[in-house]
């Protein structure tokens, strides 16, 4: 003699779970959610199964059948549930819903990773620019301006008379040597 109400408790509509409160609500979608103690000891400290469905009443047999699938609306709850999509009938609606939150939750995902890279672009180009001023502000304290952005346009640089310079000093092997034999024209020219 097994009654519902040991194994289930009705979580919508708010009623008693007897024949005659049913009836009153036969057009009411019902959900019931196993209860915990009633649970095999092998499904553990996972969330209870919840099902949701249609009564239907059987006057000639005197029957009630509950026609329900799992109350179910993402692929964690089915993993959660120790549960498999094929589980769950082919005409069920659940389906659609679960595909459709998951969709929805991957869009979600993508467009979160997308607003960080976004964020860590702006922050890597605003770093480049500040970079580039300090690049700017060194080469322009050693090297006249004009010449100083033909360098970095990779175009040549004629010699030529500035009023302000930079000196090198440094030692090349047989430098002295060369010089003596050169005019300071053909020291500077590159060609």
């Amino acid at each position: 003699n097994i009654k519902m109400n040991d194994y289930f408790e009705l979580i919508h509509p708010g009623i008693p779970l007897d024949f005659e409160q049913i009836k009153k609500f036969i057009n009411s979608q019902f959900i019931l959610e196993a209860k915990r103690f009633m649970m095999p000891t092998a499904w553990g400290g996972r969330p209870t199964l919840q099902l949701r469905g249609q009564m239907i009443w059987m006057p000639g047999t005197q029957c009630m059948i509950y026609m329900c699938s799992p109350k179910l609306t993402s692929l964690r709850e089915l993993e959660d549930r120790n549960m498999y999509m094929s589980e769950i009938a082919l005409h069920d609606v659940t389906r659609d819903l679960i595909l459709l939150n998951q969709q929805r939750l991957a869009e979600i995902e993508l467009a979160k990773q997308l607003e960080e890279k976004k964020e860590e672009l702006r922050l890597m180009s605003e770093a480049l620019q500040e970079e580039q001023k300090r690049t700017d502000m060194l080469l322009y304290s050693m090297l006249p301006r004009q010449v100083a952005n033909k360098l970095r346009e990779g175009k040549k640089v004629d010699a030529g008379e500035y009023d302000e310079v930079t000196i090198l000093f440094s030692d090349i092997v047989t430098f002295t040597n060369i010089c003596a034999m050169c005019k300071p024209i053909q020291i500077t020219d590159a060609e």
